[in-house]
C-alpha cells in the first residue's frame, strides 16, 4: 500500500484517487474547490495544500495544465524533496521537459504522463497513460500504475516523450473525430438517414484500423509499393470529396486538408506508391522545418 496524493479532483483526478482508494492505497486529495475533493468517498481530504503533499510520498498531479502545476507547485518547492511527481496533465512536450527540470531541482524525482481514455475507463484494463521520465520511479510504481490503466506503458526516460506521443496520437484521434463531423453533415444534408451512417460505422472503423497496421508495417520494412490503390487514386477520391461538398456550399475543411497532403506527397513523386508514401513527404516536411 502506498501513501498517495492526489492533487486536482475534477473528472479525471477524482477518477484517479477513487481507483486508487478502491486498489486499498492511503489516498489522500487536494483541491481548490475543497468540496469536490470531500465528495469522494474512502479519500482523505486536505484543505492546506503543503500539508497534502507532506502527506503523500507519490503526488499525483491532476489539475488543468502545466502553467496551473507550476503556481500550485513553486510556493511549496521545499516540501517535494525525497518525494516522487507523476504528473497526469495534458500538455506539450516542451511544458513536460520544463516542469521535470523544476521538480529535479526541488529534490524530487518525476515522470511525465498522458492519459489516453475518459475518467469512466480509469481503473480498466483497456484504459491507457503513457509514461516517461525516471525509470526508478516507473519501476517502483509499476503495479499502482497499471491499477489506473491495465495498458499502462514506459516510453523512456526523456521526460517529453508521453506527450511528443500524446499530441501524434491525440490529434490522429481528434482529426479522425472531426472528419467524421464533417463527412456526417455533409451526408444528413443530402438526405442521408442516421442509421445509414450509423450502419457502416464498423465497417469504416474496422478497414481503418487495418489499414493504419498495415501502414506501419510497410514504413517500418520501406517497402510502399502496391497493388491495390495508389496515391494518384486516393487524391483523385479527395479530390472528388471535396468537389462534391464545395457544390452545395460545404467548407470541406478536413478534406481539403488531406486533398493538400496528398497533393504534396504526389508533386513529391509519390503518386505511383501506395498512399503510405505520404509518410515520407510529411517526414520530409518535418526534417525542413526542424532545420
Amino acid at each position: 500500500m502506498s501513501a498517495v496524493t492526489v492533487i486536482g479532483t475534477g473528472l479525471m483526478g477524482s477518477a484517479l484517487a477513487r481507483t486508487l482508494a478502491n486498489a486499498d492505497h492511503q489516498v489522500v486529495a487536494w483541491n481548490r474547490d475543497i468540496a469536490k475533493a470531500r465528495a469522494l468517498t474512502g479519500v482523505a481530504v486536505e484543505a492546506d495544500l503543503g500539508k497534502a503533499i507532506a502527506a503523500g510520498q507519490l503526488i499525483v498531479l491532476a489539475v488543468s495544465d502545466y502553467s496551473v502545476v507550476h503556481s500550485l507547485l513553486t510556493p511549496l518547492v521545499g516540501v517535494l524533496k525525497g518525494r516522487d511527481v507523476v504528473n497526469l496533465v495534458s500538455g506539450s512536450p516542451e511544458e513536460a521537459r520544463t516542469l521535470s527540470e523544476f521538480i529535479s531541482a526541488a529534490g524530487a524525482r518525476y515522470v511525465d504522463g498522458a492519459i489516453e481514455a475518459y475518467p469512466e475507463a480509469i481503473g480498466s484494463v483497456e484504459a491507457i497513460i503513457n509514461l516517461s521520465g525516471d525509470p526508478q520511479v516507473w519501476a517502483e510504481y509499476n503495479a499502482l500504475l497499471r491499477s489506473l490503466a491495465g495498458q499502462c506503458s514506459y516510453l523512456g526516460h526523456e521526460p517529453q516523450l508521453a506527450n511528443v506521443f500524446a499530441v501524434s496520437a491525440g490529434g490522429y484521434f481528434i482529426v479522425a473525430v472531426a472528419a467524421f463531423m464533417e463527412a456526417f453533415a455533409f451526408a444528413r444534408s443530402r438526405g442521408i438517414e442516421f442509421d445509414a451512417v450509423e450502419a457502416t460505422i464498423d465497417y469504416w472503423t474496422a478497414l481503418l484500423g487495418q489499414t493504419l497496421h498495415q501502414s506501419v508495417d510497410a514504413i517500418r520494412k520501406g517497402d510502399y509499393s502496391t497493388d491495390q490503390a495508389t496515391l494518384a487514386v486516393y487524391l483523385d477520391g479527395a479530390r472528388t470529396c471535396q468537389e462534391s461538398m464545395h457544390a452545395v456550399n460545404h467548407r470541406g475543411t478536413i478534406i481539403g486538408a488531406a486533398v493538400q497532403a496528398l497533393e504534396r506527397a504526389s508533386a513529391a513523386g509519390h503518386h505511383d506508391e501506395s498512399v503510405f508514401a505520404m509518410f515520407k513527404a510529411a517526414e520530409m516536411e518535418s526534417a525542413i522545418g526542424g532545420r
